[in-house]
């Protein structure tokens, strides 16, 4: 009886429960939480987390004493300068202009005894019971009301034994995530002269989409290494290495791309330079160009090849990006390829209208041609 109610409360929780969590007051969730629990008799280590802490070095100052854990911090915060692109519209989206200077948190590494890695996103509980939140990013959600606070329980959690690093971050399945949020992780561990030989178990989003395989493969990590997270996962680790994130998401500094192009520069150019790419979202389940035939006849006039990334593996990619001296796209995932071409290589992306605060509208995208014409003029490119 008690399991088929279990099952319920945590179907409901799923369908309500971030309604739940903006309706009601913290204290009051947190109350009926406990009572759900209680009667469910839920198991030690099947409890959610009761705490969260906005920065991993900030709870080991204040809450690690005598646990075992470690931070190291291994950079200061660094403030970045960026260049404003060129558009044709009347103004900048207001996001370039916020984002011009920035400042990067702190590199840090965590070592912690029996912590916990719970979910899709590899949220991190640490061995008090906490939330890491700073390694623990939900969109949109602010830390004091992160989800695993309010969940009626958890599932029976997997032991991994020996040393297992947190590599998931949300939408880390994502290519763009993956290649931006997810792998520039390693290198943080490799800053605090961690190599991956060391580890035992990376617990990262997924792993069995192909690019994910092949860098993986290609950064030596094997594929019995390799633990995924689905949306009931639950591990709870002997040691866990936490890596902090590379920066803000959406907003990588200079070293991030850095790594990129150093661990994959053997899949870069083979000699060949100066292509011109338009990247074609028409496979794609959204976001397409609806006069896309027109905007090719255009390009392709001026020797740009039409590229179906979908079609390409990850080091087809690499190599077709880092011969590139110009790049035409939709606004999409793709681009994160971008990070492989060449220096003084010419960008045009065409974002959706209106491109919504939080997040890139999926609705289909017209594309002026006397624009184009215009970015393209702008460019140099003739």
């Amino acid at each position: 009886m008690k399991a088929a109610i279990e099952v319920l409360i945590r179907r409901m929780a799923r369908l309500f429960g971030m309604r739940l969590i903006v309706a009601l007051r913290p204290p009051v969730a947190a109350r009926l939480l406990k009572a759900a629990r209680a009667f469910l008799g839920v198991e030690p280590d099947r409890r959610p987390p009761s705490n969260v802490s906005i920065s991993t070095c900030g709870w080991f100052r204040q809450s690690a004493a005598g646990s075992g854990a470690r931070c190291c911090e291994l950079t200061s915060a660094v403030t970045h300068q960026r260049r404003l692109p060129w558009t044709c519209d009347a103004a900048l989206h207001w996001k370039f202009g916020a984002r011009v200077s920035h400042t990067t948190p702190p590199i840090f590494l965590a070592d912690l005894p029996n912590a916990r890695v719970v979910g899709k996103a590899g949220f991190v509980v640490a061995p008090d019971e906490t939330v890491l939140a700073d390694v623990s990013l939900e969109w949109y959600i602010p830390p004091e009301r992160h989800s695993l606070l309010f969940r009626p329980c958890l599932p029976t959690p997997q032991i991994l034994a020996g040393t297992s690093v947190a590599l998931a971050v949300a939408s880390g399945d994502a290519y763009y995530h993956w290649f931006v949020d997810v792998l520039p992780r390693l290198a943080v561990l490799e800053k605090a002269g961690i190599h991956p030989s060391q580890v035992d178990h990376f617990i990262i989003n997924g792993g069995n989409l192909p690019f994910q395989q092949e860098s993986l493969d290609k950064l030596g990590i094997a594929s019995n290494r390799r633990v995924p997270t689905s949306r009931p996962f639950h591990a709870k680790c002997e040691r866990l290495l936490v890596p902090s994130r590379a920066g803000i998401s959406g907003n990588p500094p200079s070293w991030v791309v850095e790594f990129l192009r150093e661990r994959f520069r053997t899949a870069m150019s083979d000699g060949r330079q100066g292509l011109r790419l338009y990247i074609s979202r028409g496979r794609a389940k959204y976001r397409h160009l609806t006069n896309e035939a027109e905007v090719r006849a255009l390009l392709e006039g001026l020797g740009f090849q039409t590229v179906h990334l979908e079609t390409l593996s990850f080091h087809e990619q690499v190599r077709l990006f880092s011969s590139a001296e110009a790049v035409v796209a939709p606004h999409g995932g793709g681009l994160t390829n971008i990070v492989f071409c060449p220096p003084g290589a010419k960008v045009i992306e065409r974002a959706p209208r209106p491109f919504k605060d939080s997040q890139a509208s999926e609705a289909d995208i017209t594309a002026d041609l006397g624009v184009v014409r215009a970015l393209l003029r702008q460019a140099g490119i003739q």
